[in-house]
């Protein structure tokens, strides 16, 4: 029975296997005529129409398929097109192979596919797609991975117009794609670019970048994309005023029409740079960017543009480091801009100014037609602080404060057409102030300016060092009201027209003082004019007229001068002969004329006039009264004291000089130079009644005059500080002569 049994199942066995061979056979007969049906009727009849009319769906696009079929690589699609419009092709696909399980596919509708397709008709781009896709809910989900592709090709495969220019690059793509029920498309994905340029307008952008990126696509809704890229040597040129970024690392945070920076390093000018910031709306870029820059000053200028180099070659740039901060906000045609420049330890020379301009420090601020900015620095060894701002650019309105420890400036000025127009200019210099208001041109360059200065006279000698010396040695002291007009083109100022009125309650010069000081002096065609210099010097008047021709290397000049009522006692109070008994009230008047560059060519005449004079203590007459044995003669008081005199040759000379009083008088001839050396002749007249009888022995060398006058003459040589005294009998002649005038003079009457 167990032998039965298992010959029994052997032949079931048999049985199967024979029948399974035969349904073998059947199928592996029949399967090429399954899959040429298949390729005849139900792929090109069913399947292809059905897949058109899906994609068209999906994607909106018009949609062609030249062929469908099996064979041994699974389901191949040729030569598929999507199309932007009717006759323009958007993508062309030449062959498509899937390979469909069909066990999902029975189960779950599912579709698992793998798909190799190439781009173009030399297959510039071969893209790879694996994933899913369900029949019955119509979703996708799948993996796309791309080769090495190059976006010039690319975009021009896709007939594809973007609001800038791809010049050149190549990019691979890694993506996963998911597509809802909903028809929602939803992808991420990573983007490596490599060497791409682009272009928009002047701006300019190469490099590489890794980009990780999120892609959604939802119905009746604009395709929204945000990501990540990570950029490497980046350049970016054609940026409004600074013109390049160069080397740029860091990352990118981008979205559909924004990118976003917080860490990108790069280098302006060859110096690093640190920049953050936001580009918005492509098709008309907005951009966003703070950059941070920190350079050697010296260098930057030496890589700067020519046009901006010309602008300051007067500028010696010795050392310096500028930390500068840029905030660019707008369009490229309508940008906002805000730049900080901290400058530090800044030296530099100034053509023309030879002491160096050092340890420059502060901050200047720029933004859309306005500056403001303060600095610190050393200039001949004072501190000094400026602060500025300006308004429009265009028509720059200035205004400018500067001090340090001696100076204070504070000027308003506008710029416009050249033109330099100063509504304020006001300030002080140690003790002098001034407030001056004008314009200028500084191409040609011109000037019309006006104002008034109040002018510590002590302090010339601080503001011009040249004449230190000059007013120290003659003690210039005292304070004036300037009142000045200006008005000239070039820098000579000679030809300039120039008006000065002074004013001034007391000036100070060597040891004297003079009062109500008045001067008008006008310059115009290089003559100068003094049109009145008025002032009351010691209870007088003194008032003088003249010009000065600049317009030869001489410099002639001629000077009219009128003194009246100088009181004398008051003037010596001022200098050393302060305790000496001198008085008079002295009046003066000079015609002089000579080259103002040389002292010596002076040639003047004039009179000299003194009332009511003691004057015993002017040297050359102080010892007469020794000379002469009669120390009375310095109680004697001349009435009047008179002489006409010249000047020539370094020398005053005069004829005859009169000095009168009831008990003496004295006639002066001679002369005496500048250096004091002197030769005189002083001829003596006493009155009888006046003789000291302890001089008789010295009394008998005089004559009598012809109204009986004792008559002698005095020759005086030597010096002012040292005079020489020889004393000489009257010539009769000339007493005979005078006798014989006298009485001719009276039969004549």
């Amino acid at each position: 029975m167990q032998n039965c049994g298992i010959i029994f199942a052997m032949r079931r066995r048999r049985r199967f296997l024979k029948l399974f061979l035969f349904l073998l056979l059947i199928i592996l007969v029949s399967l090429p005529l399954a899959v040429w049906y298949l390729n005849e009727k139900v792929l090109p009849e069913k399947l292809k129409p059905r897949l058109i009319a899906e994609l068209k769906k999906t994607t909106s696009k018009e949609v062609t398929l030249s062929r469908i079929y099996l064979n041994h690589r699974g389901l191949i699609l040729k030569d598929m097109v999507f199309y932007e419009t009717q006759d323009t092709p958007l993508i062309e696909i030449p062959d498509i192979a899937i390979w469909v399980n069909p066990i999902p596919l029975i189960i779950k509708r599912d579709i698992y596919f793998n798909i190799n397709l190439k781009l173009g008709r030399d297959s510039f781009a071969k893209i790879n797609a694996c994933g899913t896709y369900n029949l019955r809910d119509k979703t996708l989900d799948a993996i796309i991975i791309t080769g090495d592709v190059e976006c010039v090709r690319a975009l021009n495969y896709l007939n594809k117009k973007l609001p800038f220019e791809v010049n050149a690059g190549r990019f691979s793509l890694n993506l996963k794609l998911l597509l809802d029920k909903d028809r929602n498309l939803f992808s991420r994905g990573v983007l490596n670019l490599n060497n791409v340029n682009i272009a928009k307008e002047e701006l300019n952008i190469s490099g590489s970048a890794r980009t990780d990126f999120n892609i959604s696509k939802k119905r009746k809704e604009p395709i929204n994309y945000a990501g990540e890229a990570s950029v490497d040597k980046i350049n970016i040129s054609g940026i409004p005023y600074i013109n390049s970024i160069e080397d740029i690392s860091g990352r990118i945070i981008f979205s559909r029409e924004v990118l976003t920076s917080s860490d990108l390093n790069g280098f302006i000018l060859g110096n690093g740079v640190y920049l953050r910031g936001t580009f918005e709306n492509f098709s008309n870029p907005f951009i966003k960017t703070l950059i941070n820059l920190e350079v050697d000053i010296v260098k930057m200028l030496n890589l700067c543009p020519v046009n901006i180099k010309k602008r300051v070659e007067k500028f010696d740039l010795k050392k310096g480091t500028a930390s500068m901060n840029l905030l660019l906000n707008g369009t490229l045609r309508n940008m906002y801009y805000a730049l900080d420049i901290r400058l530090k330890d800044v030296e530099f020379n100034y053509k023309g100014i030879d002491k160096p301009f050092s340890k420059i420090d502060g901050l200047v601020s720029i933004k859309k037609d306005f500056l403001s900015g303060g600095l610190s620095g050393i200039f001949m060894d004072k501190n000094y602080v400026v602060n500025v701002e300006i308004l429009n650019f265009r028509k720059p309105d200035i205004s400018l404060v500067l001090n340090s420890d001696e100076l204070h400036i504070e000027t308003k000025c506008e710029f416009a057409d050249n033109e330099l127009s100063f509504s304020k200019f006001d300030g002080k210099i140690y003790n002098t102030s001034f407030n001056l208001i004008g314009e200028s041109n500084v191409t040609i360059p011109s000037f019309n300016a006006y104002g008034d200065i109040l002018l510590d006279l002590d302090d010339l000698k601080k503001i011009f060092p040249k004449i230190a010396d000059f007013c120290d040695k003659n003690k210039i002291c005292g304070n004036a009201r300037l009142n000045l007009f200006l008005n000239g083109e070039g820098l000579v100022w000679r030809d300039w027209e120039i008006g000065i009125k002074v004013k001034s309650d007391e000036i100070g010069f060597l040891t004297y003082k003079v009062n109500d000081l008045y001067a008008d002096l006008r310059l115009k065609d290089r003559i100068l004019k003094i049109a009145s210099l008025n002032l009351k010097p010691y209870d007088g008047l003194l008032f003088l007229r003249g010009s000065f021709d600049l317009n030869q290397a001489e410099i002639p000049y001629s000077l009219d001068i009128d003194l009246s009522g100088l009181e004398l006692n008051k003037l010596v109070q001022d200098t050393q002969l302060k305790k000496k008994d001198i008085a008079g009230s002295v009046s003066l008047k000079i015609l002089a004329n000579g080259n103002a560059n040389n002292f010596d060519s002076l040639k003047a005449k004039g009179w000299l006039k003194i009332i009511n004079g003691n004057l015993w203590e002017i040297s050359f007459l102080k010892g007469l009264a020794d000379i002469l044995f009669m120390p009375n003669l310095r109680t004697i008081i001349f009435k009047e004291a008179f002489a006409n005199f010249e000047i020539t040759d370094r020398k005053i000379s005069t004829s005859d000089a009169l000095l009168t009083s009831d008990q003496l008088n004295l006639i002066i001839s001679g002369l005496m130079d500048f250096d004091g050396n002197l030769d005189l002749v002083i001829t003596t007249s006493f009155s009888r009644n006046f003789v000291n009888k302890t001089a008789s022995e010295k009394i008998k060398t005089l004559v009598l005059d012809s109204l009986g006058r004792l008559v002698g003459e005095v020759h005086v040589t030597g010096s002012l500080k040292e005079p020489k005294y020889t004393v000489k009998p009257a010539r009769f002649d000339k007493m005979l002569l005078e006798k014989f005038k006298n009485f001719f003079g009276n039969i004549l009457k």
